[in-house]
């Protein structure tokens, strides 16, 4: 016999098992426990409505002493809700049914000073789903309030979907896109916000801009160290007039009052008195993930350097990969942007989006993932923007080029300064060698004409320059192409030298394209990337790989060398970009300023239909002339 009854204070509900009707058991009651020893479900008294409703859908015999019972609409003592200082206050009796309920409401927490429940007023939708579930009264001002959030939310919520915006920026010397005026837009109006563009879609300009257009300097940006020369230089393209300071190594730096300071994430920890000394009123930080860990010492660093910020300022957190494991990872970088109590405390957050428990040794697990709809939702209303490639295609051209800008270590520094004075001496022997044959002045139209026609003996001590430049950016392509992946990205790595080939394989542990290789193992080569989803990159050699192969599983290649001759930089890159293709491609191109990596580029940028080899006397001279910073 199914029978419902009254035991104690508990309701008692004994039946046979269904599945069927234990799972809607389950789901109707979520406090509903199972008595093991007297073999019957007990279900608080408070759900006693429900209870009798679950009975009769289900063929349960009820009681007649529940069926007198008359259990309130909810308990007995009043319920208060107040909103004070953007904080949602509500005072409500003990109830164990509710209280779950109210638990359950993103960062509720409890206040033992004034004996009452708080939750940011930001969820005050959440709030009010509770209070109309246990027929507790609403203030008028509090639903008022629900009425401006909920536009506050579709608004932004519409700026994160829009395509365009009315930025007009005069002392900007870089067109921006009309995706990329929508970015500044809704940085402009959040103050405190990720830029979660794709790679590729100028996030670093987004926010150069959105400084510019709310002209909230001085600025600090903190980056990769291998990214700091390159934020140097997107400066000076875009911002001609602001000045620029870049700070290296620990020790105690010579600060000025710049525009721009730029630091690396190495850096800041044992700087960061002295950058907060500095009073910044915006923050960049680039490839902000680096943040993730909150036991990070940068991490801790970056909050502290956060927190200097005035409420007027910026705090702009550029990645592509806000998380790349878990939402945990927001938690830190929420904290730094100052929004975490928008998503009710960090520990809420956990609880709420990452599923935290403890464990059977008492730890915390954080590294689940639940409510992501919810999640997404509310990082758009306060602080998230991204756009992909896909969505943004009328805007952007089929091919792009982009230029990244590294700086060489000491060690290559020094080796690279060593094969520059070499070929400084082997050219300044040459003139002379050739002005005594000739009997005339090594700096006659003559003598340079006959001396452009050495380029054999011109390349070799080239090569050496080239391939110590090549050498000294194996770690920040490496690392720049980690970053990639975990956007999802596949990338194509071109290479001159052999050896360069190889080792990036190696570090990357992918297929490569290379001379000297069979058919059959290119071919293997070719369609592992091609087809495997889990084969993220492949390097190539230009030599080899510039002509018949198809290689449009990526929409990114990186040149960590560049060829000489233009005509064979356009066939490489076109491995990527073919005709008919609907996905724009991006050629990124790694480059040490102040190197023959400049020079080359330089060449191919205004030699695009020449395909001249670039080993003219000028372009010698040009390179002898360009030395490394030091």
């Amino acid at each position: 016999m199914k029978r419902l009854y009254l035991k104690g204070t508990n309701l008692v509900l004994d039946t046979p098992y269904n599945k069927d009707e234990i799972q809607a058991l389950k789901t109707s009651f979520p406090q509903a426990r199972w008595d093991k020893i007297d073999k019957h479900w007990n279900i608080p008294l408070p759900s006693l409505k429900l209870a009798v409703s679950f009975a009769n859908s289900w063929g349960i015999d009820v009681d007649e002493d529940i069926l007198r019972l008359q259990i309130p609409d909810h308990p007995i003592g009043d319920t208060t809700i107040r909103l004070e200082k953007a904080i949602l206050q509500i005072a409500v009796p003990y109830e164990t049914l509710q209280i779950h309920d109210l638990k359950a409401i993103p960062g509720i927490k409890w206040n033992p000073h004034h004996s009452h429940w708080e939750t940011p007023y930001t969820n005050v939708h959440e709030l009010i789903q509770w209070a109309n579930k246990y027929n507790h009264p609403i203030p008028a001002h509090i639903s008022t309030q629900a009425d401006i959030e909920t536009k506050k939310a579709q608004h932004s919520q519409n700026l994160t979907q829009a395509t365009d915006a009315n930025i007009h920026i005069p002392t900007l010397q870089l067109e921006l896109y009309p995706y990329q005026k929508a970015g500044v837009a809704y940085a402009a109006e959040k103050q405190r916000t990720f830029i979660a563009d794709e790679m590729g879609l100028g996030k670093t300009l987004q926010a150069l801009a959105t400084t510019e257009y709310t002209n909230q300097y001085p600025a600090l940006i903190i980056c990769p160290t291998s990214l700091t020369e390159d934020w140097k230089t997107k400066i000076e393209e875009a911002l001609p007039n602001r000045t620029i300071q870049t700070i290296e190594g620990r020790k105690t730096p010579n600060m000025t009052e710049t525009d721009y300071t730029i630091i690396g994430y190495p850096n800041i920890h044992t700087q960061k008195q002295h950058l907060n000394n500095q009073k910044h009123n915006t923050l960049i930080l680039d490839e902000s993930h680096y943040c993730k860990n909150p036991d990070a010492q940068r991490t801790k660093a970056a909050k502290n350097i956060a927190k200097n910020i005035p409420q007027t300022g910026n705090i702009l957190l550029l990645t592509g990969t806000p998380i790349t494991n878990m939402p945990a990872e927001y938690a830190p970088q929420l904290e730094i942007l100052d929004q975490i109590d928008n998503f009710g405390g960090r520990w809420n957050f956990y609880k709420r989006y990452c599923g935290a428990y403890r464990d059977n040794w008492g730890h915390w697990q954080t590294y689940g993932s639940t409510n992501n709809k919810e999640l997404l939702n509310k990082l758009q209303t306060h602080c998230y923007i991204r756009r992909e490639k896909q969505q943004v295609l009328t805007d952007l051209p089929p091919l792009t080029h982009n230029t990244i800008h590294t700086t060489m270590d000491k060690k290559h520094r020094t080796m690279y300064n060593h094969a520059l004075n070499d070929l400084q001496e082997w050219y300044t022997q040459q003139q002379e060698e050739l002005a005594h044959q000739q009997g005339t002045n090594p700096t006659t139209a003559r003598i340079r004409a006959h001396y452009a026609t050495q380029n054999y003996e011109t390349l070799i001590q080239l090569t050496e320059l080239r391939k110590i430049a090549a050498h000294s950016k194996i770690p920040h392509a490496t690392e720049w192409t980690q970053n990639a992946n975990n956007q999802g990205q596949k990338i194509v790595i071109a290479a001159h030298h052999r050896h360069i080939v190889q080792t990036l394989a190696n570090e990357l542990n992918a297929p490569m394209i290379i001379g000297g290789q069979t058919p059959k193992d290119t071919e293997k080569a070719k369609h592992n990337f091609q087809n495997n989803p889990n084969t993220m990159n492949i390097i190539i050699s230009i030599d080899a790989a510039a002509h018949g192969h198809t290689l449009t599983a990526s929409h990114n290649m990186l040149f960590i060398e560049a060829p000489w001759t233009p005509a064979k930089y356009h066939q490489t890159a076109a491995r990527i970009h073919r005709i008919g293709q609907n996905h724009p491609a991006t050629i990124h191109n790694l480059i040490n300023p102040h190197t023959i990596d400049q020079h080359i580029y330089n060449t191919l940028q205004t030699k695009t239909q020449n395909t001249q080899p670039a080993i003219t006397q000028t372009a010698i001279q040009n390179i002898l002339n360009t030395q490394p910073p030091t």
